[in-house]
Formats: structure tokens, C-alpha cells, sequence
């Protein structure tokens, strides 16, 4: 850790203006969720899925007692809406840029700030961020993410094949077991399945970082540490 903290400040010594150190504000309580043809909704965990929630909503019985499974298969083919109420920090609004990150949706999602989409989002994978600069306001904002059914994705996309795969989950970047799977049910769920939060900063930030051990020799180990930095506007 010191050879990496010392690459870090010889890294930075390179750059002419300091990195601004973002600022984070978690976005997880207050959450709930509802099926989007229904108008009741329920109180959500994020992170989480719609399956634990609608057991912990005593909604459904326990997924993996008896032959359950077959009677919850009506979750994974429905439409569900994930929504909660937004109230910024003052020092959040007064960064020049702010990103609203989710580091995990699963998976065909679009997601709403006071009524603005913003995420379109196909990839359980990865990460999902967009800047809300001018979106988020003072105040009360509305934050809305939409799911819809995976399976049904996956088979218009099959049909539009000129030929027959053997399995139709291979079409959606989505943890493969929640198909089913020899030593599993089928429990084709979908949520905020990761930390969501707001990101704010000023000029230039390191916006990622990738550190690279090199051959081991007699005098030490090579280690090169590659630094993404992200720039708005002039910089001196």
C-alpha cells in the first residue's frame, strides 16, 4: 500500500491542477415498490430484488418450500416500479458536476429523475451512472426505476433469429442461474441489486484507477498504477 500511495502522488505531481475529491451522498432508504398495472406500493430494501422484497412484504410464501416455485413464476413476468423521494445535500448542489450512480440493475431497466429518463440500462453487469446536473433541484426530487420482464425480452429477441437456439437466456447480460438451472429453481427476478448514490465534483477527478505489478526482481517489484482523470472546462 505505501508503493501504491507513493505511484498515486508521483501521478498527480504530473497534472497541473489538484483532483477534486467527489463528494457522495447514498440514495437507499425510503424506497418502495409496487407492480406498475397495481396503485398499492410496498416498502422496498436496496439493495435487494423483488422476490425478497415480496417475501419480506409477507406478499408471497417462501420461494424454495415445495413446489412453490411454480406458483411465483408470475413475478418474473411482470412489470415492477422501484420509486423514492430525493433530498439533496446543499454541498451535492453546489458541485459543478453530479452523477447519480447504480452500480447494479437488474437488468432491463429505465430509470426516471423528476420525470426526466435518464438510464436506459440492459446490463446486469456493470455500472449505470448519468449526470443530473440541472435534473436535481432543492428540495423534493422524484426517483422512479421501471423493470421490465427479462423472459419476454429474451424471447422477441429469439424470435427475431432465423434459426433455433436450445436457450433463449444466453440473449440478456443477466446472472444465467435465475433461468434455472440443474441445482436451482427458476426465479427470473429483478431490482436495484447494488449501492445507488449521487457523486459530485469540481474540475477534475480520478475517475478510475488500475495498478499492474510488473517482474520481481533482485532491487524490488515494478508496480505501474494507469489513472483515467476526467476534466470539465479549463483547467490550470
Amino acid at each position: 500500500m505505501r508503493y501504491l500511495f507513493s505511484l498515486l502522488l508521483i501521478a498527480l505531481s504530473l497534472v497541473s491542477c489538484s483532483p477534486d475529491q467527489p463528494i457522495v451522498q447514498a440514495v437507499w432508504p425510503g424506497w418502495e415498490f409496487r407492480e406498475t398495472d397495481k396503485s398499492v406500493s410496498y416498502r422496498a430494501s436496496v439493495p435487494g430484488c423483488i422476490h425478497t422484497d415480496l417475501l419480506n412484504n409477507e406478499l408471497i410464501d417462501d420461494p424454495f418450500y415445495g413446489d412453490n416455485e411454480k406458483d411465483l413464476q408470475w413475478i418474473g413476468e411482470s412489470v415492477w416500479e422501484y420509486s423514492t423521494l430525493v433530498f439533496p445535500e446543499p454541498w451535492i448542489l453546489e458541485k459543478g458536476n453530479i452523477d447519480l450512480v447504480f452500480e447494479g440493475l437488474d437488468t432491463y431497466a429505465e430509470v426516471y429523475l423528476n420525470d426526466s429518463l435518464i438510464i436506459k440500462a440492459d446490463n446486469m453487469f456493470r455500472t449505470w451512472k448519468a449526470d443530473v446536473k440541472g435534473i436535481l433541484h432543492e428540495g423534493e426530487n422524484h426517483l422512479v426505476v421501471t423493470f421490465s420482464p427479462a423472459g419476454e425480452i429474451n424471447s422477441r429477441k429469439a424470435a427475431d433469429l432465423s434459426y433455433k437456439l436450445p436457450d433463449e437466456r444466453a440473449f440478456t447480460r443477466k446472472a444465467p442461474y435465475h433461468f434455472g438451472w440443474d441445482w436451482g429453481p427458476e426465479f427470473v427476478t429483478c431490482g436495484i441489486w447494488k449501492p445507488v448514490y449521487f457523486t459530485a465534483w469540481d474540475g477534475i477527478r480520478i475517475s478510475s484507477m488500475h495498478v499492474q505489478n510488473g517482474p520481481v526482481s533482485e532491487n524490488g517489484i515494478t508496480i505501474t498504477a494507469l489513472l483515467n482523470l476526467e476534466c470539465v472546462g479549463n483547467q490550470s
